[in-house]
């Protein structure tokens, strides 16, 4: 070592200190129940929309077979395609209000 030269060793140690946390995990902190309130609300809302165009398909299609079984020359594709849009609209409806449910 020379007169007026110095030298350092610097060693990095990783450390597990708790950092300061960004500001959306604040906001998920302050605002997590109410947003997952509003979640709950939204699931509920839309399951009852799909109840509802469930309830809408299912009357068409009790319409739809009476036309077919007063003239069944027309076919059944009508009343198959809204019978099996009644069914869709049925599961989504149920797994809207499971997800709503299961969230609690």
């Amino acid at each position: 070592m020379m007169v007026g030269e110095r030298t350092f060793e610097c060693t990095f140690v990783a450390s597990n200190a708790a950092r300061e946390p960004t500001m959306s995990q604040k906001l998920k902190v302050m605002f997590g129940d109410f947003l997952r309130a509003l979640r709950q609300l939204w699931l509920e809302c839309i399951g009852g929309v799909f109840l509802a165009l469930g309830i809408l398909f299912s009357l068409a299609a009790i319409q739809e077979y009476r036309k077919y079984v007063s003239s069944p020359e027309i076919g059944s594709g009508r009343f198959l395609l809204v019978a099996f849009s009644s069914g869709i609209m049925f599961f989504f409806a149920l797994e809207s209000f499971w997800k709503a449910r299961k969230s609690r």
